[in-house]
């Protein structure tokens, strides 16, 4: 697991999924998971929205309320 820059990572869920399917089909693997939360580097996304069309768990509040780079 690589650790990220807080300035650059955003919690997407809180929720943190046991399998979380957002992060496995990321193109850019913006998502990563650490012990505390689902994350997102927000320098890596590129708002192509398709976490939040395969999320299934109630991340995907969380993914709605993101506002970085469109999503």
């Amino acid at each position: 697991m690589i650790r990220r820059e807080a300035a650059h990572k955003k919690t997407i869920c809180p929720n943190f999924c046991q399998d979380c399917f957002a992060m496995r089909v990321c193109p850019t693997h913006a998502i990563f998971e650490e012990p505390e939360a689902i994350n997102v580097d927000v320098d890596l996304c590129i708002a192509c929205a398709t976490c939040k069309s395969i999320c299934t768990s109630l991340g995907y509040k969380a993914l709605e309320k993101c506002r970085m780079k469109g999503l």
